[in-house]
């Protein structure tokens, strides 16, 4: 980066490449700003889509870290036992509190955020399905148009329940198994779902397919009414 210093006496700034104004620098740091908000932010799923060489790789680096997170949750099973049932009994009773909050703070350092990850990336890995190929359809009546119509339509307007918005998600009971707390999450930006109770993961069309039992050419024709 270039270094660009300011001299207040001559109210101007020096740099590598010229000498700038005050008014010049301002344009300079608004055009920037402009240039910034206008960058695209790639979804997970657009970038795999401009990548696709790169599937197996993430694939096998999400389950890697998958087997890690998994790994370190047995571990904090396995120390908790351990502080529980072996050390803790051991001391004294007035010394029992010390040894709690010991545990658990070691066990929490061994969970923390891992089963997060162990869901999230579960969901990315379903996002590396193959799609189908870009061509005309059997019966010669629906095309890639429609199927990208029909996968622009939003999961939250097909939800037949009652969902609850959280930023960049919707969450509520899954349509698919009887729950009593919801675990069926909508990813809004990427309009895709996944439920971590029966593992249900899709786009728009996976979704009617789901709900109506049909094959994807019927479930494209039910999204955009054909």
């Amino acid at each position: 980066m270039t270094k660009i210093n300011y001299h207040p006496e001559k109210n101007i700034f020096v740099g590598r490449f010229g000498i700038y104004s005050g008014e010049e620098m301002e344009e300079f740091d608004q055009r920037e700003k402009a240039w910034i908000s206008q960058k695209q932010i790639y979804s997970f799923n657009q970038l795999i889509d401009i990548f696709p060489q790169a599937k197996a790789t993430i694939k096998k680096h999400l389950n890697n870290e998958i087997k890690l997170c998994k790994k370190e949750l047995a571990a904090a099973r396995t120390l908790h036992n351990y502080f529980t049932n072996e050390v803790i009994p051991l001391k004294r009773k007035e010394d029992h509190w010390f040894f709690y909050i010991l545990r658990d703070f070691f066990v929490h350092e061994l969970q923390n955020g891992r089963e997060a990850r162990i869901k999230k990336n579960c969901f990315l890995i379903t996002s590396l399905k193959d799609k189908p190929k870009n061509k005309k359809l059997a019966d010669n009546k629906t095309t890639i148009d429609d199927i990208f119509k029909a996968k622009q339509v939003p999961i939250t307007d097909l939800f037949p329940g009652k969902l609850n918005m959280s930023g960049g998600r919707a969450t509520g009971l899954c349509p698919f198994h009887k729950e009593d707390s919801p675990s069926f999450t909508i990813y809004i930006k990427e309009n895709r779902a996944y439920c971590f109770g029966c593992n249900f993961s899709g786009d728009s069309i996976d979704f009617i397919r789901k709900q109506n039992n049909c094959n994807f050419i019927e479930a494209v024709k039910m999204l955009i009414k054909k």
